[in-house]
């Protein structure tokens, strides 16, 4: 499972977006999300207005609806990202989504919102194995307008 963490306005969504395409190019994919036509209009922007047939876009605002979510289409996929603002960095969430990804053998990536030391105005992506978070990507923002630059987003 991989945990992507920062503020505000730092990119996570649009992280987020671009892993959950580059995954729907080998396999089904579902994006749990709490704004459904901001993570369309991404996922048209990555990819360039192409098919993107094999991603399922659920509307969900609670951890509970997530959860429900995941128990409902367990099987169906094998890729799902969440990207919900009221999932906070919290011990309980994590672990539990840790548990359902493991149990059901999911390739999972959550978006949390955190306001970590250090992290001011950039995004981690932590890969977490037995528990433990592992820093394995770090987004500046100057990667953020990068990326949005290739997208033809202008500044």
């Amino acid at each position: 499972m991989r945990i992507i963490l920062g503020g505000i306005g730092t990119g996570k969504s649009l992280v987020i977006t671009k892993e959950a395409y580059e995954k729907s190019l080998e396999h089904k994919v579902l994006i749990i999300t709490d704004n459904v036509k901001d993570t369309y209009q991404k996922l048209q922007l990555i990819s360039k207005a192409t098919d993107v047939t094999e991603i399922t876009i659920f509307g969900a605002n609670t951890f509970s609806q997530v959860m429900r979510y995941l128990i409902q289409n367990n099987g169906k996929y094998n890729s799902v990202f969440v990207d919900i603002c009221s999932i906070g960095s919290d011990a309980f969430s994590e672990a539990k989504l840790e548990g359902f990804a493991i149990g059901a053998n999911l390739d999972m990536s959550v978006a949390m919102q955190s306001s970590v030391y250090g992290l001011s105005g950039k995004v981690a992506v932590y890969e977490v194995v037995d528990g433990e978070r592992k820093e394995s990507k770090l987004y500046s923002r100057q990667d953020i307008q990068s990326i949005l630059s290739e997208l033809g987003v202008p500044k």
